[in-house]
């Protein structure tokens, strides 16, 4: 690459791939072996094959790459795909997706991302809050309740105030406040807890 031999390292970044096929790791610096040389010869229909791969094996940098390869009303066009494929990889590859949503401010589908696990809003409540305010509050609700219920511990006890305090911080004042209320009546017996629960200021 250093004397700009560029076939030549594309052929021997493709073998080393082809070589490497067992270690993911190794394939990957191939990859972006290749990007550097499509990126360096100007060659974008290739450079865009490789950015979308790096981009579904989970890596949110060769998303915008991709992205900014193409002009905005041409992105327009391809995204749903894109969408579609990280959506499908999602389970393993979260945070290029979430990343992606919120770059294309698809803060609805996140939303959604986010209610089919409440413990995501530990994550996303920021770019929600704005704009789903009454949801986000819920998805802690619903988060601080099954925590409590699974608390046995005062280092779990601690983890359920600390959401509390979150909850309190961005605005939630008043659900947190009946939180508390109702983990106080519904744990009489549980000195530690409650303890801690007083200690969370509403």
């Amino acid at each position: 690459m250093r004397t700009k031999q560029y076939a030549l390292t594309e052929k021997l970044a493709l073998e080393g791939e082809e070589q490497n096929s067992d270690f993911r790791g190794l394939v990957r610096q191939w990859k972006e072996c290749r990007f550097k040389i499509y990126e360096l010869c100007g060659e974008i229909e290739k450079l865009r094959i490789v950015a979308r791969e790096l981009a579904i094996q989970g890596d949110f940098t060769y998303y915008l790459k991709l992205k900014n390869s193409y002009e905005a009303k041409d992105w327009k066009q391809i995204y749903p795909d894109i969408h579609q494929t990280l959506f499908l990889h999602c389970r393993y590859y979260g945070n290029t997706y979430t990343s992606a949503l919120i770059e294309e401010r698809e803060f609805g589908t996140l939303l959604t991302y986010v209610q089919e696990e409440p413990r995501r809003v530990l994550e996303f409540y920021r770019p929600l809050l704005p704009l789903y305010q009454e949801q986000v509050y819920e998805l802690f609700n619903q988060l601080i309740t099954t925590s409590a219920g699974n608390a046995n511990n005062r280092s779990h006890y601690q983890n359920v105030c600390s959401h509390l305090r979150l909850l309190v911080k961005i605005g939630g004042k008043k659900i947190a406040g009946e939180l508390v209320g109702q983990l106080l009546q519904q744990y009489p017996r549980k000195p530690a807890f409650r303890q801690e629960l007083q200690s969370v200021k509403i």
